[in-house]
């Protein structure tokens, strides 16, 4: 798999993201408001907190960037060390 291969999927969130809905939801809300400062300062937020992706076949974690979440679908690129 490449690292700019951009990934898709549905998402499942855990309990602990509700510490972050509000923050994509917020994201979701001025990307559909055509608000970009507040788009790219969501996305700088969310780049920071150093989300991963688990494998649940083998336990790895693995980092990702450009991470969006809208409604229940996940996108993404892996982060590049």
């Amino acid at each position: 798999m490449s690292e700019k291969e951009l990934v898709l999927g549905d998402f499942l969130p855990v309990a602990a993201f509700s510490a972050y809905a509000t923050l994509f939801k917020n994201l979701e809300q001025a990307a559909n408001d055509q608000l970009f400062v507040e788009v790219d300062r969501l996305e700088q937020e969310i780049q920071a907190c150093d989300f991963c992706v688990l494998d649940t076949n083998n336990g790895m974690k693995r980092k990702v960037a450009d991470l969006q979440i809208m409604q229940d679908g996940i996108c993404f690129h892996w982060q590049t060390t």
